[in-house]
């Protein structure tokens, strides 16, 4: 039986957030208006191929800007590697969850931020 628990329901800048945890293996999944954006062990580690994937590649990578948090998967995985990380997204929410649910490390930098207007405006590093 595949059941879950509602860890928390939050209202983003684009619709409905809810954090769901999975009963059978203790991950936990963010759903922004119904589509699984992110899905970790509650310590950040993704069962996302691409973001592991995304990690190998980034590997000789010291300073890293990374568009977009959700749960913050790919960013924990980085920082963890000792990268140097900037993360910008435009939804403020998205980085409380990413600390609070998924294990993001509260030392990285997190700007809200349009990344578009965030990479024209000259702000990027």
């Amino acid at each position: 039986m595949w059941v879950v628990r509602l860890l928390g329901r939050y209202q983003g800048r684009n619709g409905e957030i809810e954090i769901v945890e999975c009963t059978w293996d203790g991950t936990r999944v963010y759903f922004e208006e119904g589509v699984r954006q992110s899905q970790a062990t509650p310590d950040g580690e993704s069962v996302f191929t691409y973001v592991k994937l995304m990690e190998e590649l980034l590997s000789r990578s010291a300073n890293i800007l990374v568009l977009g948090c959700g749960g913050g998967n790919l960013a924990t995985r980085l920082a963890r590697r000792g990268k140097t990380l900037t993360i910008v997204d435009n939804n403020p929410i998205s980085f409380m969850i990413a600390h609070k649910f998924f294990g993001l490390p509260d030392d990285l930098a997190c700007i809200v931020s349009d990344f578009r207007k965030f990479i024209y405006q000259g702000d990027a590093l």
